[in-house]
């Protein structure tokens, strides 16, 4: 079998057998136009970030006519004249050359049969109100914006077509998924999927984007699709927090994997189906932002961690996961999920301020307690601490307190996984405090609770009698 190549009329493939029969195959998998045709249109992105050069390029490579809306006048030119993107670290890729570019809205989507929405989510509703007169409204409008309006604390669908945005019926459809600008435009091979209220608009979106190296996958369900793209963000913030922190993959995979509980958890309860979370729109996205390097959230949570201010970040990137933290919680809130959303709301606490990052509460029944001082007794001595994290000792005179359970000393771990992350794992079932907090003390609990005997070692014939005897 080799290579398949792809043209105009198909994908061409030549089979040999043992026997030397050789078979030509061409099988049409041109995925454009309304219907499994060679038919184009003119495709029109909003935003020449990366995403949006991305998609451009897409949308390119499939022979359409693509023309990106930026307001920068020197990045259009240089996408007319030297047919490269100067910014957004896509100054290494040459466009192809169906691409053009305006600072003209207008321009843009005058004959677009499909809009390419690739705008911050936070300035999107007012962009189309300001242009809603120039966009005809039956063209549909495909978002790739991952994040929640915080204005209104609504999903961006709503705000878009709501009094803030055009405020109008409009055709829209969302796209999502695992996706690295930089690495579709490598041609790496990618999968996304395109949620649409009506299958048609999803289905004509799949024919003129997908190829072979950039596969989409429709769905009906928009709100799982949005919360999905949207939620990951945020909890990609808190796994660079983590990566900043140097506390190993033991840790990332403990919050990943609780992160996608409370995903799960969060989406389902807004509407958005099981299914699409723990596909490529949550779970999958989630995986790309929090283990990828070249994720913004990721990058944030780790610049945080290392002292940067947010406002100092947030002046230079956009980072969805910061507006959108406040909006999921607004949204647990509604769904009586707010206990139920630790690891959400750490990180949004944090990105407030009103967390910190390494202090841990003094008051709090994992705090370390202080250093007791040694006995001057020769004797070896056994340290313990109390459920309330005090230290005791015996021997060399020291005893437990009447009434207090003594518990053998373990090392307690480091000050920010037993202060804020600690807290961030799920609240154990009927227990106080997180899971994590519940874990470290089962694991305290398991250790002898009986104290050493001061006379030293039981011998191995007294130890066998107690036993028969027992």
């Amino acid at each position: 079998l080799t290579t398949p190549r792809q043209s105009r009329s198909g994908l061409s493939v030549s089979l040999s057998h043992p026997s030397h029969v050789h078979v030509h195959l061409t099988v049409n998998t041109k995925l454009a136009g309304n219907n499994l045709s060679d038919a184009t249109v003119k495709i029109c992105v909003l935003g020449a970030g990366a995403f949006g050069t991305a998609m451009a390029t897409v949308a390119a490579r499939n022979n359409h006519e693509v023309v990106i809306y930026a307001r920068d006048q020197a990045v259009v030119d240089s996408i007319n004249n030297d047919h490269i993107n100067p910014k957004y670290k896509m100054e290494t890729f040459t466009l192809p050359s169906n691409i053009t570019s305006t600072t003209n809205v207008a321009e843009a989507v005058a004959g677009a049969g499909l809009i390419m929405h690739a705008l911050p989510a936070q300035k999107s509703p007012d962009f189309f109100r300001e242009h809603k007169d120039v966009i005809p409204d039956d063209v549909i409008i495909c978002s790739t914006a991952k994040g929640l309006y915080l204005r209104s604390k609504c999903l961006l669908s709503e705000a878009i077509l709501g009094p803030d945005g055009l405020d109008r019926a409009q055709p829209m459809a969302f796209l999502s998924g695992p996706s690295f600008a930089v690495q579709i435009m490598q041609e790496m091979p990618t999968a996304v999927v395109v949620g649409a209220k009506f299958m048609p608009h999803a289905v004509a979106i799949q024919r003129w984007l997908s190829s072979l190296s950039f596969r989409v996958y429709t769905t009906q369900d928009t709100v799982g699709v949005e919360l999905g793209g949207a939620l990951k963000n945020p909890l990609a913030v808190g796994a660079g927090m983590i990566e900043g922190l140097g506390l190993g993959i033991n840790t990332m995979a403990a919050l990943v994997t609780r992160a996608t509980k409370e995903l799960m958890k969060l989406c389902t309860a807004m509407g958005g189906k099981a299914e699409t979370i723990s596909g490529l729109a949550g779970i999958g996205d989630l995986m790309l932002t929090a283990f990828g390097d070249l994720s913004r959230n990721r990058t944030c949570g780790m610049r945080i961690i290392q002292g940067e201010k947010l406002e100092d970040i947030l002046a230079t990137t956009t980072v969805e996961g910061v507006p959108t933290a406040e909006v999921a919680m607004h949204f647990g809130q509604l769904c009586g999920l707010q206990d139920e959303l630790p690891i959400f709301t750490a990180v949004a606490g944090i990105l407030a301020g009103t967390v910190g990052i390494t202090a841990t509460d003094p008051t709090s029944p994992n705090a370390p307690g202080p250093t007791p001082q040694r006995p001057t007794d020769p004797r070896p001595t056994a340290q313990y601490f109390n459920a309330s994290g005090r230290y005791y000792e015996t021997g060399g005179g020291t005893t437990v307190p009447h009434g207090e359970a003594p518990r053998v000393r373990v090392e307690p771990p480091r000050p920010i996984a037993m202060g804020v992350w600690a807290r961030s794992f799920g609240p154990a079932r009927g227990a106080r405090g997180s899971g994590l907090v519940e874990l470290w003390r089962s694991l305290r609990g398991r250790m002898p609770r009986k104290r050493p005997s001061p006379a030293g070692p039981v011998s191995g014939p007294q130890r066998a009698g107690e036993k028969q005897k027992k």
